[in-house]
Protein backbone atom coordinates (compact mmCIF):
# COMPACT_ATOMS: atom_id res chain seq x y z
CA UNK A 1 0.00 0.00 0.00
CA UNK A 2 1.29 3.19 -1.09
CA UNK A 3 1.64 5.93 1.34
CA UNK A 4 0.44 9.14 0.70
CA UNK A 5 0.07 12.91 2.24
CA UNK A 6 -2.29 15.61 0.34
CA UNK A 7 -2.39 17.92 2.85
CA UNK A 8 0.28 20.27 3.53
CA UNK A 9 -0.50 20.50 7.49
CA UNK A 10 -0.49 16.98 7.44
CA UNK A 11 3.27 16.38 6.20
CA UNK A 12 4.30 19.13 8.63
CA UNK A 13 1.84 17.25 11.57
CA UNK A 14 4.29 13.83 10.61
CA UNK A 15 7.39 15.35 10.52
CA UNK A 16 7.04 17.13 13.86
CA UNK A 17 5.84 13.21 15.05
CA UNK A 18 8.54 11.59 13.32
CA UNK A 19 10.95 14.89 15.09
CA UNK A 20 9.56 13.97 18.39
CA UNK A 21 9.98 10.42 18.18
CA UNK A 22 13.59 10.88 17.64
CA UNK A 23 14.43 13.30 19.94
CA UNK A 24 12.45 10.85 22.60
CA UNK A 25 14.51 8.20 21.38
CA UNK A 26 17.89 10.40 21.74
CA UNK A 27 16.66 11.00 25.30
CA UNK A 28 16.23 8.00 26.40
CA UNK A 29 19.37 6.66 24.82
CA UNK A 30 21.49 9.52 26.61
CA UNK A 31 19.31 9.27 29.92
CA UNK A 32 20.33 5.47 30.05
CA UNK A 33 23.97 6.23 28.84
CA UNK A 34 24.56 9.09 31.42
CA UNK A 35 22.81 6.92 34.21
CA UNK A 36 24.97 3.94 33.28
CA UNK A 37 28.30 6.09 33.42
CA UNK A 38 27.28 7.66 36.33
CA UNK A 39 26.15 4.47 37.96
CA UNK A 40 29.37 2.70 37.35
CA UNK A 41 31.89 6.09 38.27
CA UNK A 42 30.17 6.24 42.25
CA UNK A 43 30.33 2.58 42.30
CA UNK A 44 34.01 2.10 41.48
CA UNK A 45 34.22 5.66 43.59
CA UNK A 46 32.36 3.77 46.71
CA UNK A 47 34.67 1.04 46.46
CA UNK A 48 37.43 2.92 46.25
CA UNK A 49 36.29 5.09 49.48
CA UNK A 50 35.66 1.72 50.99
CA UNK A 51 38.76 0.30 49.94
CA UNK A 52 40.46 3.64 52.08
CA UNK A 53 38.34 3.10 54.77
CA UNK A 54 39.53 -0.87 55.16
CA UNK A 55 42.77 0.54 55.10
CA UNK A 56 42.61 3.47 57.34
CA UNK A 57 40.62 0.93 60.51
CA UNK A 58 43.55 -1.90 59.71
CA UNK A 59 46.09 1.01 60.51
CA UNK A 60 44.17 2.52 63.02
CA UNK A 61 43.39 -1.19 64.95
CA UNK A 62 46.84 -1.85 64.79
CA UNK A 63 48.33 1.29 66.28
CA UNK A 64 45.78 0.57 68.98
CA UNK A 65 48.13 -2.59 69.80
CA UNK A 66 45.09 -4.85 70.11
CA UNK A 67 45.06 -8.15 70.95
CA UNK A 68 42.94 -10.95 70.05
CA UNK A 69 39.26 -10.08 70.52
CA UNK A 70 38.13 -13.92 71.44
CA UNK A 71 40.36 -13.85 74.49
CA UNK A 72 40.69 -10.22 75.06
CA UNK A 73 37.03 -8.78 76.59
CA UNK A 74 38.86 -5.33 76.36
CA UNK A 75 39.93 -6.03 73.05
CA UNK A 76 36.72 -6.76 71.95
CA UNK A 77 34.83 -4.28 74.19
CA UNK A 78 37.57 -1.10 71.92
CA UNK A 79 36.97 -2.75 68.43
CA UNK A 80 33.32 -3.22 69.04
CA UNK A 81 32.94 0.49 70.09
CA UNK A 82 34.96 1.38 67.21
CA UNK A 83 32.79 0.08 64.74
CA UNK A 84 29.82 0.54 66.19
CA UNK A 85 30.53 4.01 66.37
CA UNK A 86 31.61 4.71 62.28
CA UNK A 87 29.07 6.18 60.46
CA UNK A 88 29.01 5.59 56.43
CA UNK A 89 26.82 6.56 53.97
CA UNK A 90 24.14 4.23 51.53
CA UNK A 91 23.60 2.22 54.92
CA UNK A 92 27.24 1.56 55.15
CA UNK A 93 28.95 -0.42 57.97
CA UNK A 94 32.29 -1.47 59.10
CA UNK A 95 32.72 -5.19 60.95
CA UNK A 96 35.03 -7.44 61.68
CA UNK A 97 35.20 -11.51 61.40
CA UNK A 98 37.05 -14.41 62.19
CA UNK A 99 39.52 -15.14 58.94
CA UNK A 100 39.01 -19.00 58.84
CA UNK A 101 35.76 -19.40 59.85
CA UNK A 102 34.15 -16.10 58.59
CA UNK A 103 32.27 -15.92 61.98
CA UNK A 104 31.60 -12.22 62.51
CA UNK A 105 33.69 -10.85 66.00
CA UNK A 106 32.85 -7.43 65.90
CA UNK A 107 29.38 -5.75 64.37
CA UNK A 108 27.66 -2.32 64.85
CA UNK A 109 24.41 -4.27 66.29
CA UNK A 110 26.19 -6.64 68.30
CA UNK A 111 25.01 -5.57 72.25
CA UNK A 112 27.18 -8.38 73.58
CA UNK A 113 30.34 -9.88 73.22
CA UNK A 114 29.72 -13.51 71.64
CA UNK A 115 30.50 -16.11 72.87
CA UNK A 116 34.04 -17.79 71.14
CA UNK A 117 34.05 -20.51 72.85
CA UNK A 118 33.01 -22.69 69.55
CA UNK A 119 35.27 -20.70 67.14
CA UNK A 120 37.58 -24.30 67.28
CA UNK A 121 34.49 -25.70 65.38
CA UNK A 122 34.91 -26.36 61.24
CA UNK A 123 34.30 -23.37 59.54
CA UNK A 124 31.30 -23.18 57.65
CA UNK A 125 31.26 -24.15 53.40
CA UNK A 126 31.86 -21.05 51.38
CA UNK A 127 29.18 -22.00 49.26
CA UNK A 128 26.78 -22.25 51.95
CA UNK A 129 23.86 -19.81 52.05
CA UNK A 130 24.41 -16.96 53.31
CA UNK A 131 22.20 -14.84 56.03
CA UNK A 132 20.07 -12.42 54.25
CA UNK A 133 20.90 -8.69 54.50
CA UNK A 134 17.47 -7.80 57.15
CA UNK A 135 19.27 -10.67 59.51
CA UNK A 136 22.13 -8.92 59.98
CA UNK A 137 20.84 -6.02 61.48
CA UNK A 138 18.77 -8.09 63.78
CA UNK A 139 19.43 -8.14 67.96
CA UNK A 140 20.05 -12.01 66.82
CA UNK A 141 23.18 -11.67 65.82
CA UNK A 142 24.30 -11.20 69.57
CA UNK A 143 24.25 -14.83 69.17
CA UNK A 144 27.62 -16.20 69.09
CA UNK A 145 29.38 -17.60 66.41
CA UNK A 146 26.77 -15.59 63.51
CA UNK A 147 28.08 -15.98 60.33
CA UNK A 148 29.06 -12.76 58.55
CA UNK A 149 26.61 -11.24 56.01
CA UNK A 150 27.06 -10.79 52.18
CA UNK A 151 30.99 -12.60 51.94
CA UNK A 152 29.54 -16.13 52.17
CA UNK A 153 27.36 -15.65 48.82
CA UNK A 154 26.49 -18.31 46.45
CA UNK A 155 28.81 -18.13 43.47
CA UNK A 156 30.89 -14.86 45.34
CA UNK A 157 34.51 -15.05 45.30
CA UNK A 158 36.08 -14.96 48.81
CA UNK A 159 37.33 -11.91 49.34
CA UNK A 160 40.37 -12.80 51.03
CA UNK A 161 42.27 -16.45 51.03
CA UNK A 162 40.01 -19.09 53.01
CA UNK A 163 43.05 -20.75 55.15
CA UNK A 164 43.27 -20.63 58.40
CA UNK A 165 45.95 -18.28 59.52
CA UNK A 166 47.65 -18.82 62.72
CA UNK A 167 47.39 -15.88 65.38
CA UNK A 168 50.99 -13.36 64.60
CA UNK A 169 54.06 -13.42 66.76
CA UNK A 170 53.19 -9.86 68.87
CA UNK A 171 56.24 -9.69 68.85
CA UNK A 172 56.40 -9.11 65.03
CA UNK A 173 56.31 -5.79 63.27
CA UNK A 174 52.63 -4.81 62.08
CA UNK A 175 51.81 -5.86 58.37
CA UNK A 176 49.78 -4.21 56.03
CA UNK A 177 48.07 -7.04 54.25
CA UNK A 178 46.40 -6.48 50.47
CA UNK A 179 42.94 -4.62 49.93
CA UNK A 180 40.22 -6.62 47.90
CA UNK A 181 37.22 -4.55 46.89
CA UNK A 182 34.28 -6.08 44.58
CA UNK A 183 30.56 -5.35 43.88
CA UNK A 184 28.28 -8.29 45.08
CA UNK A 185 24.57 -9.21 43.65
CA UNK A 186 22.61 -10.40 46.36
CA UNK A 187 18.96 -11.28 47.00
CA UNK A 188 17.99 -7.84 48.54
CA UNK A 189 20.48 -6.36 46.12
CA UNK A 190 23.86 -4.86 45.42
CA UNK A 191 26.34 -4.34 47.78
CA UNK A 192 29.95 -3.01 47.49
CA UNK A 193 32.08 -4.64 49.76
CA UNK A 194 36.14 -3.97 50.80
CA UNK A 195 38.22 -6.03 52.75
CA UNK A 196 41.65 -6.55 53.94
CA UNK A 197 42.97 -8.88 56.54
CA UNK A 198 44.66 -8.28 60.50
CA UNK A 199 46.91 -11.13 60.27
CA UNK A 200 48.04 -10.17 64.04
CA UNK A 201 44.43 -11.36 64.85
CA UNK A 202 43.76 -13.72 62.28
CA UNK A 203 40.70 -11.30 62.05
CA UNK A 204 39.38 -9.43 58.59
CA UNK A 205 37.89 -5.78 58.43
CA UNK A 206 35.05 -5.72 55.93
CA UNK A 207 33.69 -1.98 54.99
CA UNK A 208 30.22 -2.25 53.24
CA UNK A 209 27.18 -0.27 51.55
CA UNK A 210 24.73 -0.65 49.80
CA UNK A 211 24.76 -0.39 45.97
CA UNK A 212 20.56 0.38 46.39
CA UNK A 213 21.87 4.00 48.35
CA UNK A 214 23.81 4.75 45.50
CA UNK A 215 21.33 3.79 42.78
CA UNK A 216 19.12 6.44 44.55
CA UNK A 217 21.43 8.80 44.42
CA UNK A 218 22.29 8.52 40.60
CA UNK A 219 18.52 8.71 40.00
CA UNK A 220 18.48 11.73 41.97
CA UNK A 221 21.50 13.41 39.64
CA UNK A 222 19.67 12.01 36.31
CA UNK A 223 16.26 12.69 36.42
CA UNK A 224 17.02 17.09 36.51
CA UNK A 225 18.69 16.03 33.22
CA UNK A 226 16.15 13.93 32.22
CA UNK A 227 13.34 15.98 32.48
CA UNK A 228 15.59 18.76 30.94
CA UNK A 229 16.27 16.91 27.90
CA UNK A 230 12.24 15.81 27.42
CA UNK A 231 11.37 19.57 28.05
CA UNK A 232 14.00 20.86 25.32
CA UNK A 233 13.07 18.02 22.60
CA UNK A 234 9.36 19.15 23.33
CA UNK A 235 10.31 23.14 22.73
CA UNK A 236 12.06 22.13 19.87
CA UNK A 237 9.34 19.78 18.11
CA UNK A 238 6.98 22.65 19.28
CA UNK A 239 9.34 25.11 18.05
CA UNK A 240 9.94 23.90 14.75
CA UNK A 241 6.49 23.15 13.98
CA UNK A 242 5.19 26.61 14.43
CA UNK A 243 8.53 27.94 12.17
CA UNK A 244 7.28 25.43 9.86
CA UNK A 245 3.65 26.51 9.82
CA UNK A 246 4.58 29.93 9.44
CA UNK A 247 6.92 28.99 6.70
CA UNK A 248 4.21 27.11 4.82
CA UNK A 249 1.94 30.33 5.27
CA UNK A 250 3.86 32.69 3.93
CA UNK A 251 4.95 30.41 0.87
CA UNK A 252 1.11 29.95 0.66
CA UNK A 253 0.77 33.52 0.97
CA UNK A 254 3.09 34.50 -1.77
CA UNK A 255 1.66 31.74 -3.96
CA UNK A 256 -1.31 32.83 -3.95
CA UNK A 257 -0.39 36.34 -4.36
CA UNK A 258 1.82 35.02 -7.42
CA UNK A 259 -1.69 32.78 -9.02
CA UNK A 260 -4.03 36.32 -8.53
CA UNK A 261 -1.33 37.61 -10.53
CA UNK A 262 -1.01 35.03 -13.10
CA UNK A 263 -4.80 34.65 -13.59
CA UNK A 264 -5.41 38.84 -13.94
CA UNK A 265 -2.49 38.63 -16.45
CA UNK A 266 -4.23 35.37 -18.10
CA UNK A 267 -7.67 37.50 -17.70
CA UNK A 268 -6.39 40.64 -19.73
CA UNK A 269 -4.52 38.54 -22.08
CA UNK A 270 -8.29 36.18 -22.87
CA UNK A 271 -9.89 39.67 -22.88
CA UNK A 272 -7.43 41.09 -25.12
CA UNK A 273 -7.58 37.91 -27.10
CA UNK A 274 -11.53 37.47 -27.46
CA UNK A 275 -11.41 41.27 -27.89
CA UNK A 276 -9.63 40.58 -31.15
CA UNK A 277 -11.10 37.26 -31.89
CA UNK A 278 -14.48 39.18 -31.95
CA UNK A 279 -13.51 41.91 -33.80
CA UNK A 280 -11.78 39.63 -36.91
CA UNK A 281 -15.08 38.05 -36.67
CA UNK A 282 -17.39 41.15 -36.83
CA UNK A 283 -15.04 42.77 -39.57
CA UNK A 284 -15.59 39.05 -41.86
CA UNK A 285 -19.28 39.07 -41.15
CA UNK A 286 -19.24 42.73 -42.27
CA UNK A 287 -17.51 42.29 -45.37
CA UNK A 288 -19.68 39.87 -46.02
CA UNK A 289 -22.29 41.84 -45.75
CA UNK A 290 -21.26 44.90 -47.50
CA UNK A 291 -21.54 42.99 -50.90
CA UNK A 292 -25.89 43.02 -49.87
CA UNK A 293 -28.20 45.48 -50.15
CA UNK A 294 -28.44 46.48 -46.68
CA UNK A 295 -25.52 48.29 -45.71
CA UNK A 296 -27.00 48.95 -42.35
CA UNK A 297 -26.70 48.03 -39.16
CA UNK A 298 -28.05 44.55 -39.77
CA UNK A 299 -25.47 42.53 -38.03
CA UNK A 300 -25.86 44.37 -34.44
CA UNK A 301 -29.41 43.79 -34.87
CA UNK A 302 -29.05 40.69 -35.05
CA UNK A 303 -26.98 40.25 -32.13
CA UNK A 304 -29.60 42.11 -29.63
CA UNK A 305 -32.76 40.77 -30.88
CA UNK A 306 -31.07 36.91 -30.30
CA UNK A 307 -29.42 38.49 -27.28
CA UNK A 308 -33.37 39.03 -25.92
CA UNK A 309 -34.76 35.59 -27.23
CA UNK A 310 -31.84 34.16 -25.70
CA UNK A 311 -32.43 35.34 -22.37
CA UNK A 312 -35.95 35.47 -22.16
CA UNK A 313 -35.46 31.59 -22.97
CA UNK A 314 -33.03 31.00 -20.18
CA UNK A 315 -35.68 33.11 -17.51
CA UNK A 316 -38.25 30.70 -18.92
CA UNK A 317 -36.31 27.55 -18.12
CA UNK A 318 -34.02 26.62 -21.30
CA UNK A 319 -31.05 25.53 -20.60
CA UNK A 320 -29.01 28.24 -21.81
CA UNK A 321 -25.90 29.82 -19.63
CA UNK A 322 -24.81 33.37 -19.77
CA UNK A 323 -21.36 32.13 -22.18
CA UNK A 324 -23.90 30.35 -24.58
CA UNK A 325 -25.73 33.56 -25.12
CA UNK A 326 -22.82 35.81 -25.90
CA UNK A 327 -21.17 33.07 -28.19
CA UNK A 328 -24.88 33.00 -29.83
CA UNK A 329 -25.18 36.87 -30.40
CA UNK A 330 -21.43 37.09 -31.57
CA UNK A 331 -21.98 33.91 -33.61
CA UNK A 332 -25.18 35.25 -35.54
CA UNK A 333 -22.93 38.18 -37.21
CA UNK A 334 -21.71 34.83 -39.19
CA UNK A 335 -25.21 33.13 -40.04
CA UNK A 336 -24.79 34.99 -44.10
CA UNK A 337 -20.95 34.59 -44.46
CA UNK A 338 -22.00 32.02 -47.35
CA UNK A 339 -22.81 35.41 -49.30
CA UNK A 340 -19.37 35.84 -50.36
CA UNK A 341 -20.05 32.81 -52.59
CA UNK A 342 -23.16 33.95 -54.22
CA UNK A 343 -22.58 36.35 -57.72
CA UNK A 344 -23.15 39.79 -57.59
CA UNK A 345 -26.32 39.38 -60.52
CA UNK A 346 -28.07 37.78 -58.29
CA UNK A 347 -27.18 39.04 -54.73
CA UNK A 348 -27.23 42.69 -55.52
CA UNK A 349 -30.20 42.28 -58.11
CA UNK A 350 -32.93 45.54 -57.15
CA UNK A 351 -35.91 43.33 -57.98
CA UNK A 352 -37.64 39.99 -56.70
CA UNK A 353 -35.79 36.88 -57.38
CA UNK A 354 -37.14 34.01 -60.14
CA UNK A 355 -36.91 30.81 -58.96
CA UNK A 356 -33.66 29.95 -60.65
CA UNK A 357 -31.97 32.84 -58.76
CA UNK A 358 -33.66 31.57 -55.53
CA UNK A 359 -32.12 28.20 -55.66
CA UNK A 360 -28.49 30.13 -56.36
CA UNK A 361 -29.00 32.39 -53.67
CA UNK A 362 -30.15 29.64 -51.43
CA UNK A 363 -26.85 28.13 -51.61
CA UNK A 364 -25.91 30.74 -49.14
CA UNK A 365 -26.36 28.68 -46.02
CA UNK A 366 -23.95 25.36 -47.50
CA UNK A 367 -21.23 27.55 -48.62
CA UNK A 368 -21.49 29.81 -44.85
CA UNK A 369 -21.73 26.12 -42.71
CA UNK A 370 -18.94 24.69 -44.98
CA UNK A 371 -16.50 27.49 -44.47
CA UNK A 372 -17.09 27.59 -40.51
CA UNK A 373 -16.77 23.81 -40.62
CA UNK A 374 -13.23 23.46 -42.40
CA UNK A 375 -12.24 26.28 -40.24
CA UNK A 376 -13.21 23.99 -37.41
CA UNK A 377 -11.68 20.99 -38.67
CA UNK A 378 -8.39 22.97 -39.09
CA UNK A 379 -8.48 24.83 -35.42
CA UNK A 380 -9.82 21.53 -33.46
CA UNK A 381 -13.35 21.76 -31.76
CA UNK A 382 -14.14 24.98 -30.40
CA UNK A 383 -17.67 26.09 -28.37
CA UNK A 384 -17.89 28.83 -30.38
CA UNK A 385 -17.22 27.59 -33.89
CA UNK A 386 -19.42 25.09 -33.39
CA UNK A 387 -22.47 27.77 -32.65
CA UNK A 388 -21.59 29.77 -35.78
CA UNK A 389 -21.46 26.46 -37.94
CA UNK A 390 -24.91 25.28 -36.49
CA UNK A 391 -25.97 28.81 -37.23
CA UNK A 392 -25.03 29.51 -40.86
CA UNK A 393 -25.95 25.94 -41.81
CA UNK A 394 -30.00 25.88 -39.80
CA UNK A 395 -30.95 29.37 -39.98
CA UNK A 396 -33.04 28.81 -42.79
CA UNK A 397 -34.26 25.67 -41.81
CA UNK A 398 -38.35 25.51 -40.90
CA UNK A 399 -40.11 24.05 -38.25
CA UNK A 400 -42.17 21.60 -40.61
CA UNK A 401 -38.86 20.55 -42.39
CA UNK A 402 -39.21 22.61 -45.62
CA UNK A 403 -36.81 24.87 -45.27
CA UNK A 404 -33.12 24.54 -46.55
CA UNK A 405 -30.36 23.41 -47.05
CA UNK A 406 -30.97 20.23 -45.09
CA UNK A 407 -34.78 19.94 -45.05
CA UNK A 408 -34.66 19.36 -40.74
CA UNK A 409 -37.57 19.77 -38.74
CA UNK A 410 -38.45 20.24 -35.38
CA UNK A 411 -36.06 20.07 -32.93
CA UNK A 412 -33.60 18.55 -35.18
CA UNK A 413 -32.58 21.85 -36.17
CA UNK A 414 -30.25 23.52 -33.19
CA UNK A 415 -31.37 25.93 -30.91
CA UNK A 416 -29.06 28.58 -31.93
CA UNK A 417 -30.37 28.19 -35.55
CA UNK A 418 -34.20 28.46 -34.89
CA UNK A 419 -33.57 31.71 -32.40
CA UNK A 420 -31.35 33.50 -35.44
CA UNK A 421 -34.26 32.32 -37.80
CA UNK A 422 -36.94 34.88 -35.78
CA UNK A 423 -34.19 37.10 -35.39
CA UNK A 424 -33.13 37.45 -39.23
CA UNK A 425 -37.07 37.59 -40.19
CA UNK A 426 -37.99 39.63 -38.04
CA UNK A 427 -35.29 42.38 -39.18
CA UNK A 428 -35.71 41.63 -42.67
CA UNK A 429 -39.78 42.09 -41.73
CA UNK A 430 -38.90 45.70 -40.43
CA UNK A 431 -35.73 46.52 -42.62
CA UNK A 432 -36.18 48.95 -46.05
CA UNK A 433 -34.80 47.20 -48.73
CA UNK A 434 -34.76 47.87 -52.55
CA UNK A 435 -38.16 46.28 -53.60
CA UNK A 436 -40.36 47.04 -50.12
CA UNK A 437 -40.15 49.51 -47.49
CA UNK A 438 -39.95 48.77 -43.69
CA UNK A 439 -43.16 47.63 -42.22
CA UNK A 440 -44.46 48.12 -38.57
CA UNK A 441 -43.80 46.16 -35.11
CA UNK A 442 -47.15 45.09 -34.87
CA UNK A 443 -47.42 43.85 -38.74
CA UNK A 444 -43.92 42.06 -38.42
CA UNK A 445 -45.60 40.50 -35.08
CA UNK A 446 -48.34 39.28 -36.83
CA UNK A 447 -46.74 37.71 -39.41
CA UNK A 448 -44.65 35.90 -36.69
CA UNK A 449 -47.06 34.54 -35.09
CA UNK A 450 -48.72 33.69 -38.17
CA UNK A 451 -45.70 31.21 -39.07
CA UNK A 452 -45.22 29.88 -35.74
CA UNK A 453 -45.13 26.03 -36.14
CA UNK A 454 -44.55 26.11 -39.97
CA UNK A 455 -41.58 28.51 -40.37
CA UNK A 456 -40.71 29.12 -36.63
CA UNK A 457 -40.44 26.96 -33.24
CA UNK A 458 -43.17 28.28 -31.06
CA UNK A 459 -41.53 27.92 -28.30
CA UNK A 460 -39.27 30.74 -29.74
CA UNK A 461 -42.25 32.37 -30.89
CA UNK A 462 -43.40 32.85 -27.55
CA UNK A 463 -40.48 34.29 -26.11
CA UNK A 464 -40.49 37.15 -28.79
CA UNK A 465 -44.09 37.76 -27.58
CA UNK A 466 -43.04 38.07 -23.93
CA UNK A 467 -39.80 40.41 -24.57
CA UNK A 468 -41.83 42.75 -27.98
CA UNK A 469 -41.13 45.57 -25.59
CA UNK A 470 -37.23 45.04 -25.92
CA UNK A 471 -37.48 44.62 -29.66
CA UNK A 472 -39.49 47.58 -30.16
CA UNK A 473 -36.00 49.53 -28.88
CA UNK A 474 -34.26 48.18 -31.19
CA UNK A 475 -35.11 49.58 -34.28
CA UNK A 476 -37.53 52.56 -34.73
CA UNK A 477 -40.89 52.62 -36.08
CA UNK A 478 -41.11 53.22 -40.29
CA UNK A 479 -42.19 57.76 -40.56
CA UNK A 480 -44.24 56.26 -43.16
CA UNK A 481 -45.92 53.57 -43.96
CA UNK A 482 -47.21 52.84 -47.35
CA UNK A 483 -50.99 51.89 -47.93
CA UNK A 484 -49.34 48.03 -49.30
CA UNK A 485 -46.54 46.93 -48.21
CA UNK A 486 -45.15 43.46 -48.03
CA UNK A 487 -48.18 40.31 -47.31
CA UNK A 488 -47.68 37.33 -45.38
CA UNK A 489 -47.06 34.88 -48.25
CA UNK A 490 -44.44 36.79 -48.71
CA UNK A 491 -42.43 36.29 -44.81
CA UNK A 492 -40.18 34.08 -46.12
CA UNK A 493 -38.83 35.61 -48.85
CA UNK A 494 -37.71 38.52 -46.92
CA UNK A 495 -35.01 36.63 -45.40
CA UNK A 496 -32.78 34.64 -48.00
Amino acid sequence: MRFSIRSKFALIFTLAVIQAACLAWGVLVFDTWLERSIRDTVHQQVLDDNAQTARQMAKLIREMGVQDPRTDTGSWDRLQSMVADIRLPNDGFVCLTDSSSGKLLCHPELRSRPDFGDLSLPAKAMGEPAMDKAAMHKSAMNKPGVDKPAMDKPGVEPVMADKPRAPADASAPPRSGPVTALVVQTADGIEMIAATDLPEINARVLVHQLGSGVDKAVARVVEPVRTIGLAVAIGLVALTTVGAVGVVRKYESRLAEINRNLERLVERRTRSLMKTRNGLIFGLAKLAESRDTDTGEHLERIAKYVTILAKQLQDDGISLSDGDIEDMALASSLHDIGKVGVPDAVLLKPGRLDAEERKIIETHAAIGGDCLSALRERLGDDDFLQVAEAIAYGHHEKWDGTGYPFQLAGENIPLSARIVAVADVYDALRSKRPYKEGMPHERAKSILEKDSGTHFDPVVIEAFLAAEDAFRQVQPEPAVVPPEVITEDDAGLVAV
